[in-house]
């Protein structure tokens, strides 16, 4: 079972000893200024700086270093209340129950004098006999009595007196404050300006001060932005911005988050890994990265999108896309929709003018666009011709497709898709599953290994299945388990279909070329022989058994040619020319037990040419290609109905399926090199009469062929040549004559 996900977390921290911005004197120099204040006076604080820069850990070190005797810290969080009356009701009633807790004396309590101050100014507040409630009612006349006898500023001053005779500074902390809408944000600051000249007391307020100031502008009309900022100065005396952040010390705090991510998923780089990923954090990440929440944002949809795709892609690619989502948005969303434009090694110079002109205007959106640039020059291989950038530092990836395939990069086509979808799309093996299958094959483990390919071909498909385990036998330097692998596809075989003609490359034709190549690992000859022999007999259906002797035959006819091209590491074939021939003959003999009395062309029409024409040896313990059909014809003249047609060529128009087409001089002529025509001729000419043949007969999607007709074509096709012969001959004759 796999670790549970751990993800980053963008919590506020609360001690010194996890600051990795060196906040924390930051903090303790302003808690010493509001300890050292001299005077009794208010004073509103303002801590500006945007989300997730640190706002909230700076104001936790702030409330650790108030916890002095002499001050009285309150946290007031307005985001929780909804609308302006819940924020002042809040506020007061915070205030009230803070005061209260800390100045209970036998006399008078401050915080009754806060809420009696509260009643006077929010006609919705009540507190009596220490209770609070925010819906008006029976306390109404209470409130109108109180009034009566009580100012407001008489109020206010009793509340400051209070707090002088007990010298006490009551801190108020306000966070968050740019997370309120524009109504809220609105009606908070009022409550500031209606409170902030108590003395005693000093507002500590942490927001985007952009964000607040285009709020606070809307109060006056077109005051805008500039507007909300002159209100804001009135309100806050010390305004602070957050210290910038050292560009080693982002870089820093981005790896250690980074490295926690990558140890966590147990994800190895390698070194050259590591060196390209240090270049573009450098170069295309930190110039946009402002912020640490930014940072872990990042690491944490990084490590999301590892536990999806682990072992399915490449990490250092999904590591370089993943900042392209979280920095150049627009760019990712471009780049993700140009699967057949970006990925692979090459492009023409017309492709590569037309891809530039569509990217150049997206990467001018965004600032700085080089290094964005350098991102898509490090995924993509295509790009990086497009803008003939000079990789000197050699950082820029493989520059072929078969390196592409084999790495899971981005930059292929067949794992483009993934690094978008975050899965194994449907047609594709899941890279896991498949290394899970060749570790059991490497194992030994047959039956294991059968049960997880017939899933893995459910999924995607017997061609894709056949793909993944070429590439991986024909890049294997040693493979000790073939056999196992063997027996593995002669165990599928049913699964390997022939296609609909013999021009049309199968599930059953990669099966068998891949069963040729694994029988190369095997280095005894014997027993090689012995295995290709126990295929043919008894593991395999015969469809395979015949794809794999005619993939024989073309690779024996392969080394056999003085024009050959060497197969890397492969001087001899598999097997020898008399050794093939036996095999041929094992299929053959199959062929004829499975088809009993029947004629070998009505039980394996499509299969036929090639098994009497091709594949079956000369002799064939006795009788050959040419003995068994003159027997078949001879035994039943009709039969020559059936030869005809399954000697005719496929015709396939569109995406129709394909038919028995017309009897052409090719095949007419291949036939008369095994068989006695002269024979055949006589028997069609009984079967259709003495009537004159003029023309012969054109196929057509309307216009197939019958038996008839075809019998016709042989008919006339025959004595059209013999004509041409005999014509041939006489005049020879005479010129001997002469």
């Amino acid at each position: 079972m796999s670790t549970p996900a751990q993800y980053l977390t963008d919590k506020d921290i609360q001690e010194g000893s996890q600051d990795e911005f060196q906040r924390y004197e930051f903090a303790k120099r302003i808690a010493n200024t509001i300890l050292s204040q001299g005077n009794h006076e208010s004073l509103a604080i303002g801590l500006y700086g945007q989300w997730g820069e640190g706002k909230t850990s700076v104001l936790n070190f702030i409330w650790k270093e108030l916890n002095e005797p002499g001050t009285i810290r309150m946290l007031f969080n307005p985001w929780r209340y909804e609308g302006e009356d819940e924020i002042l009701i809040a506020f007061f009633t915070g205030l009230a129950q803070v005061l209260n807790k800390r100045l209970r004396t036998k006399g008078e309590q401050a915080g009754v004098l806060i809420a009696q101050y509260a009643e006077a100014i929010i006609p919705k507040f009540e507190f009596f006999d220490g209770a609070v409630s925010t819906e008006p009612g029976t306390n109404v006349k209470k409130i109108g009595e109180l009034l009566s006898t009580r100012s407001v500023p008489e109020l206010k001053e009793r509340v400051e007196a209070f707090l002088k005779k007990t010298k006490k500074r009551v801190v108020i902390f306000i966070d968050d404050i740019d997370r309120l809408d524009r109504k809220e944000i609105q009606a908070l600051f009022r409550l500031i300006k209606l409170t902030a000249d108590f003395n005693f007391v000093t507002y500590l307020l942490s927001f985007d001060d952009v964000m607040v100031a285009r709020a606070l502008g809307e109060i006056y009309e077109g005051g805008g932005e500039a507007a909300g900022h002159s209100f804001l100065e009135k309100i806050i005396q010390v305004p602070l911005r957050m210290p910038a952040t050292n560009v080693q010390t982002m870089h820093d705090f981005l790896n250690n988050r980074l490295r926690q991510v990558l140890t966590q998923a147990g994800v190895a780089l390698t070194d050259y890994e590591h060196q390209s990923l240090h270049f573009a954090l450098r170069s295309s990440v930190l110039t946009r990265l402002t912020t640490p929440r930014q940072a872990v944002r990042y690491c944490n949809a990084l490590g999301f999108s590892i536990g999806l795709l682990q072992g399915e892609v490449r990490t250092h690619d999904l590591i370089l896309i993943e900042a392209l989502k979280a920095f150049y948005p627009e760019v990712y969303r471009f780049i993700s929709h140009q699967r057949h434009n970006i990925t692979g090694a090459t492009l023409q110079q017309t492709d590569q003018d037309r891809l530039k002109r569509d990217l150049d205007p997206i990467l001018e959106l965004t600032s700085p666009h080089l290094a964005a640039r350098t991102l898509l020059f490090m995924l993509f291989p295509r790009i990086l011709l497009v803008y003939k950038a000079i990789d000197n530092m050699g950082l820029f990836g493989s520059r072929n497709d078969q390196d592409l395939v084999a790495q899971k990069a981005i930059a292929s086509d067949y794992y483009f898709q993934r690094y978008f979808s975050y899965a194994v799309q449907r047609g594709e093996i899941s890279d896991r599953q498949f290394v899970q299958l060749l570790q059991l094959l490497d194992s030994n483990a047959l039956e294991p290994a059968l049960q997880l390919a017939r899933g893995l071909m459910e999924h995607a498909s017997p061609k894709e299945l056949l793909r993944r385990l070429s590439v991986y036998v024909n890049d294997a330097r040693t493979l000790p388990y073939s056999q196992t692998y063997i027996h593995l596809l002669a165990r599928l075989g049913p699964k390997f279909q022939i296609g609909p003609n013999r021009w049309h490359d199968s599930d059953a034709d990669a099966a068998a070329r891949l069963l040729i190549e694994l029988l190369r690992y095997i280095p005894k000859e014997e027993e090689r022989y012995s295995i290709a022999q126990q295929l043919i007999t008894t593991q395999m259906p015969f469809d395979l058994s015949y794809t794999f002797v005619r993939e024989l035959l073309m690779h024996v006819l392969h080394y056999q040619s003085p024009d050959r091209v060497k197969l890397a590491g492969h001087e001899q074939p598999a097997f020898s020319t008399t050794q093939f021939k036996d095999l041929a003959l094992l299929l053959v003999k199959y062929a004829l037990t499975e088809a009993g009395l029947k004629p070998l062309y009505e039980i394996y029409s499509e299969k036929t040419q090639s098994l009497l024409f091709e594949i079956w040896p000369t002799e064939a313990e006795g009788i050959s290609a040419a003995d068994y059909l003159n027997h078949r014809l001879t035994s039943n003249p009709k039969e020559l109905y059936g030869w005809l047609e399954f000697i005719a060529h496929d015709i396939q128009i569109g995406n129709n399926l394909a038919f028995r087409g017309d009897l052409t001089m090719d095949v007419f002529t291949t036939a008369s090199k095994v068989l006695d025509l002269g024979y055949l001729h006589t028997v069609a000419r009984e079967l259709i009469g003495k009537d004159t043949l003029t023309l012969a007969f054109e196929a057509s999607m309307t216009n197939k062929p019958t038996r008839e007709e075809r019998l016709k074509q042989f008919v006339y096709l025959y004595e059209r040549e013999k004509h041409r012969s005999d014509v041939v001959n006489r005049i020879a004759n005479l010129d001997m004559d002469a």
